[in-house]
């Protein structure tokens, strides 16, 4: 008996084992440090999946006052993610330490199993900088120099890859590729940066623009022929001009499955960014449209929580943290008509609307049963803090996490929210301050207050 017993607990013991090891097989670890940072950060997602899909709290983590995390999550596939500013492809199993800056993504060391590929990434060119161009440093006195400006660090590109081991065939496949889009995309972003680096304007600008056209159509016909693949759209660049590098009359599986997510992500921006629920549900048809049956589950459950929270509502509650470290909540004005004016410093636009934000609030000064919050997504808190006392900042200033507004869908700024005295939603999406509706709508509203 006692031998059976004892072969009894061998056998749980080497299931016990076996099923720890299949576990840590599915989950990748990050642990280490980022500096330049005081917010909730997030591992993010940023596939072709990120554009179809709302905000959420998955792979959330704090770093604690020095800046130290620990962060695990299950991970079926290899995929790209974002930490802050750095790029990483990350593959089931991976263990990763890590030493971050917020502000310099190069400048981070990556230890542990994964981060071969990882250090690789430190030195992804960004695709709203226009990729080698990098946000215009890069261009040169002639357009002919700046194409070959583009294609000379488009070699040292690869040259650094080719160096790269202990990689799967697949990331290099993906990074090579990268290189081609980010060849792509800094020829077309071209045509915004180089007149703006020369300070042409009207006809000057106009004529630069058909040089560049000129100068740059054989080199973008030589990089997208034959560079449809649907798989690359796990490339935050690639995705970004696969609509213009696409041949409409292709109809290849890969051509059609690419204006598939191209459709599928111009219904998700489209529900996204209406203002009411009645907007949403009549866009149902198009959600039941998209062909692909993972871009279509993505996409309708985007759809689904839309149609659950909206104009009409009640509203959900979020908490705030003021600048002398006081926490306020959204319920707090309870009772009152509440205007949420959503920016952040490194906004542009957004910085542009606060002339309009002071004489809204001028307008109303003195009304009790209006109030105006201004509520910053910043992450850097101190820059935030900076940028109040530059403006002179009054009322009530608040700061969040974007992730603590995941039930407002808060993909992009500046926007306001707008509450009724009953706290239900009035305006999911309201007007901006600039916008003549907005003082209407206020209006209208205290009207119906005062009934």
């Amino acid at each position: 008996m006692k031998l059976r017993n004892s072969l009894l607990a061998i056998v749980f013991i080497a299931f016990g084992t076996i099923a720890a090891i299949a576990q840590t097989a599915n989950t990748v670890t990050i642990k280490g440090s980022i500096i330049h940072i005081n917010n909730k950060m997030q591992v993010n997602d940023v596939s072709e999946m990120k554009s179809l899909q709302l905000p959420d709290d998955e792979r959330t983590f704090i770093p604690d006052s020095t800046g130290k995390f620990s962060v695990s999550f299950k991970l079926a596939q290899p995929n790209y993610f974002k930490i802050g500013r750095n790029v990483l492809y990350l593959s089931p199993g991976d263990q990763l330490t890590v030493a971050l800056d917020y502000n310099k993504p190069e400048a981070a060391v990556i230890t542990g199993k994964g981060a071969d590929a990882n250090n690789y990434l430190r030195a992804t060119p960004f695709p709203h900088g226009g990729s080698y161009l990098e946000a215009g440093k890069n261009i040169k006195k002639t357009i002919a120099l700046t194409i070959d400006t583009i294609l000379a660090i488009s070699k040292v590109y690869e040259q650094n890859l080719a160096k790269v081991v202990n990689v799967s065939p697949k990331f290099r496949e993906y990074e090579q590729a990268r290189i081609k889009a980010d060849i792509l995309n800094s020829m077309e972003m071209t045509r915004d940066y180089y007149p703006m680096k020369m300070k042409l304007v009207d006809d000057a600008r106009k004529a630069a623009d058909e040089d560049i056209k000129r100068q740059t159509a054989p080199y973008i016909a030589q990089y997208s022929k034959g560079f449809t693949n649907p798989d690359y759209l796990k490339l935050e660049v690639y995705a970004g001009i696969a609509g213009d590098i696409l041949d409409k009359n292709d109809k290849s599986p890969a051509a059609m499955q690419v204006k598939d997510w191209l459709n599928a992500e111009d219904v998700a921006y489209k529900i996204q960014h209406m203002g009411s629920k009645d907007e949403v549900i009549a866009m149902k048809p198009q959600v039941d449209a998209i062909v692909n049956p993972q871009y279509r589950a993505v996409v309708t459950k985007t759809y689904s929580s839309l149609v659950k929270f909206g104009n009409g509502d009640k509203a959900i509650d979020f908490t705030m943290t003021t600048a002398d470290n006081k926490k306020i909540h959204l319920s707090d004005y309870t009772g009152k008509i509440i205007f949420v004016d959503l920016w952040a410093t490194w906004c542009g636009p957004c910085i542009a609307e606060l002339p309009y934000m002071v004489k809204l609030k001028e307008k109303y000064k003195g009304n009790p049963s209006v109030v105006f919050i201004s509520l910053s997504i910043d992450d850097d808190r101190a820059a935030w803090k900076k940028m109040l006392a530059n403006i002179k900042a009054d009322g009530i200033q608040g700061v969040a996490d974007r992730s603590s507004l995941n039930d407002y869908s808060v993909i992009d700024i500046p926007r306001t929210i707008i509450i009724n005295k009953n706290f239900k939603v009035a305006a999911m999406k309201g007007n901006l301050p600039s916008a003549k509706q907005t003082a209407v709508l206020l209006d209208n509203l205290l009207a119906g207050a005062a009934k």
